[in-house]
């Protein structure tokens, strides 16, 4: 990417942000004083405010019974608010900022989650557990660019992954590591640490060093883990940069090995779900490419392509699909106008890999601006050793997010949530949808909820686990835990 093409999106994205935090949070900017940088290259943009229309009910609504906590006492930032010496970037600490995260994982008495604060010139993120029956316990704390991914093994084990910056002053620029604790069930003790890329001030910017924290993680039952991530800033303007590359764990030599996924992409792919599964490993990552004719939109990238890259852990040959091209059919400023995201990425117990994607549509499913209609989300399935994928709608309504979610006897749950509304599960293949929340503001304000699921090495069980964090809101996280075996 061009240097004035840089320098064109931060003044873009600095004026979008500021703008729509002070709609969204009138009489703040009384209140505080907010030293700044320009988001980063690729960070999401801020929600359109058509989000905020309310979908009409499906069938009349079942509230199902559940329990329901505020994590901890830690109130979650969610931009570089009054922190001193620094020039971190707007939006740099919305919490709910990555759905392609695992933020929650739960064994089988107790569920694990984070905090994440920027107080005192530095950014860190909190990590809480919760086992049944007693309060909230905070645990370690350390130093991440982003929200972490939250892992645990087969043997209860927690594992971290996250990015750290090498300064404080540049949240872009730094490497990933895992932390795993020495004690099963808890977040709090010793643990260990290790760097799974290399610093890049004494090695140089080369595929198999460089990181960056556009990246995602999974865990199989035999507690291989893979980390996937974007190699955006290896080499500016070179195509090559557009690429994915992967670090792996072995539990059995304790090592990690460097493997490339993809290169030479048609675009910048970001944001990747990852999955690992006992026969594969799967990456589902989204386009995010500049387009120097949406600079007049506030937001000059281009999200027009959701990709999956898979690779059989008895082959060394990742196999590369296409779920949607808006490109083909679009212009660029028509597609910046669909709200276009994927958010989640399941394998079931029966091999079939699920995908949601949302994007504004009109009654007859062809995409149009969110100016005209909210977004609805799509379903996209295929076998696990296919490559043809199938679609269709995933409800008949509208929404803000859309998780997946399968139980212990195979019956999948779309988790659904919209603005300002209460959370819902909506068994697969019906339209009935159950109550799973209590929230009131500014917990209920745009809630974002991430789900701990297979993926994260959660076991599947009749009981659902959520965590929720506001994406308008400085607010504590709130995790939900609901028996489902009573729905059928």
């Amino acid at each position: 990417m061009k240097k004035q093409h840089r320098v064109h999106k931060y003044l873009f994205l600095l004026t979008a942000y500021i703008l729509v935090i002070s709609l969204l949070l009138p009489g703040c900017s009384d209140k505080e004083t907010v030293t700044t940088k320009p988001a980063p290259e690729t960070a999401e943009p801020p929600a359109p405010t058509e989000l905020e229309k309310s979908a009409e009910p499906i069938e009349p609504e079942i509230v199902v019974p559940h329990t329901q906590a505020i994590v901890g006492n830690r109130i979650n930032s969610i931009r570089a608010s009054g922190v001193t010496g620094t020039t971190i970037g707007v939006g740099a600490f919305q919490i709910a900022w990555g759905d392609h995260f695992v933020k929650t994982v739960a064994t089988e008495n107790t569920v694990f989650t984070y905090a994440m604060q920027t107080y005192g010139g530095s950014f860190k993120a909190y990590m809480y557990s919760k086992k049944d029956g007693e309060e909230w316990r905070e645990g370690i704390s350390f130093i991440a660019a982003k929200p972490p991914n939250l892992l645990v093994d087969s043997k209860d084990y927690v594992h971290l992954i996250a990015f750290e910056p090498y300064d404080l002053d540049d949240e872009y620029m730094g490497r990933l590591f895992h932390i795993k604790f020495d004690q099963p069930n808890t977040v709090s003790g010793t643990y260990t640490f290790e760097y799974i890329t290399p610093d890049t001030r004494e090695t140089g910017w080369a595929l198999d060093t460089c990181a960056t924290w556009y990246y995602g993680a999974s865990i199989d039952k035999n507690d291989v883990i893979m980390v996937a991530y974007t190699n955006a800033f290896v080499y500016e303007g070179d195509p090559a940069s557009r690429t994915i590359s992967a670090r792996v764990y072995d539990p059995t030599t304790g090592k990690w090995t460097y493997e490339t996924v993809a290169t030479h992409l048609p675009s910048q792919f970001c944001y990747p779900f990852v999955a690992a599964t006992d026969g594969y490993f799967h990456v589902l990552a989204t386009e995010d490419e500049y387009d120097v004719s949406l600079e007049g939109t506030g937001y000059p990238f281009r999200y027009g392509m959701i990709k999956h890259f898979q690779r059989a852990k008895n082959s060394d040959k990742w196999v590369e699909s296409t779920l949607i091209d808006m490109n083909e059919t679009l212009t660029s400023q028509e597609i910046h106008e669909l709200w276009f995201r994927h958010y989640e990425l399941l394998i079931d117990q029966k091999g079939t890999v699920h995908v949601i994607i949302l994007y504004c549509t009109d009654d007859n499913g062809n995409p149009c601006a969110c100016t005209e209609n909210p977004p609805k989300a799509y379903h996209y399935w295929k076998t696990e050793s296919g490559t043809t994928w199938q679609s269709e709608p995933a409800i008949d309504t509208s929404c803000g997010w859309l998780r997946l979610w399968e139980r212990e006897d195979g019956q999948l749950f779309y988790v659904y949530s919209n603005c300002n509304e209460q959370l819902c599960l909506i068994p697969f293949g019906t339209t009935e949808r159950y109550v799973i929340s209590n929230l009131v503001s500014p917990y209920v304000d745009q809630p974002n909820p991430f789900v701990a699921a297979a993926r994260g090495g959660t076991n599947p069980s009749s009981t659902f686990n959520l965590a929720v964090f506001s994406c308008v809101e400085a607010c504590e996280g709130v995790v939900i835990s609901v028996d489902t075996s009573g729905i059928r």
